[in-house]
């Protein structure tokens, strides 16, 4: 019965094949491996856009961080949406965390307790597996991932707001929540770390400048997509 469809085990040049003389299997076959291939290159495409991009030529103004990387913006749309946190506070705190480095690692000295802080949002290890434990496990989640990397920040600072009865629009705060954690701005430590507040200031500064470009954004903008 099967002779008719297919001939199994034909040896030649001491190769084993597979004659299909069916066309529906041949095209079937073809088809699956084109399938494949597909797949593949979406999942290899999505990477190389997401992973293995230079520093924005311009990191202070977010017109031209998003004009240079529209995939960024559609990315901190959805996590503003998921987290209910406002993009330009997003973009600030890493902005001030990596300068948009996609491999930043920070600058420890050998004496000094190891950390595992990386990527665009510089998330620390143990916090970051806490963060991919909560979503769908059909791929797997990079820090020198932006989209991933911007999530993490919204949904961190998200639970900032809850934990440490924080207000959005306190973007100083939300930046030292940020960096000495939920337990550590209970401490109320923080308030003494004159290089911490510093920067928490830059990033209020840079959160406001971010608002308002982002402003100017949409209404230069003839797509309206930045409204």
């Amino acid at each position: 019965m099967l002779n008719g469809f297919i001939r199994y085990y034909q040896y030649r040049d001491n190769e084993c094949s597979l004659d299909i003389n069916w066309p529906f299997f041949r095209y079937f076959f073809h088809y699956s491996l084109f399938v494949l291939w597909l797949g593949a290159w979406s999942v290899l495409h999505s990477s190389v856009d997401s992973v293995f991009q230079k520093k924005p030529a311009h990191a202070d103004n977010l017109c031209k961080i998003f004009k240079e990387y529209p995939a960024w913006y559609s990315a901190a749309k959805q996590s503003s949406h998921r987290w209910s946190i406002p993009i330009p506070l997003m973009m600030a705190v890493i902005r001030h965390e990596s300068s948009f480095d996609a491999y930043a690692k920070p600058n420890v000295h050998p004496k000094k307790t190891y950390n595992s802080a990386y990527g665009y949002a510089q998330a620390k290890k143990t916090t970051w597996q806490d963060y991919v434990t909560k979503k769908p496990k059909h791929r797997q989640y990079s820090r020198a991932n932006f989209k991933d990397a911007i999530d993490f920040v919204g949904w961190y600072l998200n639970k900032s707001r809850q934990i440490n009865h924080l207000k959005s629009e306190s973007a100083a705060r939300m930046y030292v929540t940020y960096h000495e954690g939920w337990r550590g701005y209970m401490k109320q430590s923080w308030r003494k770390n004159k290089m911490l507040l510093k920067t928490a200031n830059k990033v209020a500064v840079t959160c406001q400048k971010y608002r308002n470009q982002l402003k100017l954004c949409a209404r230069s903008s003839q797509d309206e997509k930045y409204k």
